[in-house]
């Protein structure tokens, strides 16, 4: 991903940044100072989370983090066991599909 979340030592979002661009958000934010994670999908919310969310429809819930984050806590989490893949795209989704049947003390049908 060329897009990150930046976290502080102990894990709250302070901003994004978009490596390829150099854009930051919310406002002039260095990236070398924070960790720089991508995000990986999976939430955990509170369900106050809906009071913040102001428009009808689809939108992106990573605009809203980045406009929450220095007045809510919003934390990240560091899920390095075990194997994540992304599967957002049909030749992603396959490649997975393919890892899985080649493990098959994991993979049942």
């Amino acid at each position: 991903s060329s897009r990150f979340l930046l976290f502080d030592p102990i894990m709250r979002m302070q901003g994004w940044f978009n490596s390829k661009t150099g854009e930051t958000r919310p406002g002039p934010i260095k990236p070398a100072e924070y960790s720089a994670l991508a995000f990986s999908g999976i939430h955990l919310l509170r369900t106050r989370i809906f009071d913040y969310m102001k428009q009808d429809g689809a939108y992106s819930l990573t605009d809203l983090y980045i406009s929450l984050c220095h007045e809510q806590l919003i934390s990240g989490y560091l899920h390095q066991d075990g194997w994540w893949s992304d599967v957002g795209k049909p030749e992603e989704l396959m490649a997975a599909h393919a890892w899985l049947r080649s493990h098959p003390q994991i993979y049942t049908t």
